[in-house]
């Protein structure tokens, strides 16, 4: 059995991904696809949000448990105000964040729940490319 990725809640597991395409079952396979492309669209907005360096940078700083106040994310991340704001604006498009206002003039954005699992998907990712290149010999 190769590697796998599971959703589980509460101990039960909803999904489990086969990672090599030798362990699917081929109808279970293209049922996923269909799936997949059907909701190409949806998927597209939260890839394209998180496909620029400098969102997932700023979704990481504000992954880190605090919310974060535009002016916090220039400085933290020494970017300038256009960025900032095009990244915050493209994000809450797709539904990555959350505008919290806490007063008339104090706004902070955090991660959405959907926001939050994104980043998590890109740290599997990320884990899953470094397993498959140690398999690999790489």
């Amino acid at each position: 059995m190769g590697l796998r990725l599971q959703l589980v809640r509460d101990g039960e597991v909803l999904f489990e991904l086969p990672l090599e395409m030798g362990e699917w079952d081929p109808g279970a396979l293209r049922s996923e696809i269909e799936g997949l492309e059907e909701e190409i669209p949806r998927l597209r907005m939260v890839y394209d949000a998180l496909s620029n360096e400098t969102r997932m940078r700023m979704l990481c700083e504000m992954s880190q448990g605090l919310d974060r106040r535009f002016s916090d994310l220039m400085d933290e991340l020494e970017l300038n105000q256009k960025i900032v704001s095009e990244g915050l604006r493209r994000m809450m498009r797709s539904d990555l964040l959350e505008r919290v206002e806490t007063h008339p003039r104090e706004v902070r954005y955090r991660p959405s729940p959907l926001g939050f699992a994104s980043l998590l998907m890109c740290v599997a990712a990320r884990r899953v490319i470094e397993e498959m290149e140690r398999e690999n010999g790489e």
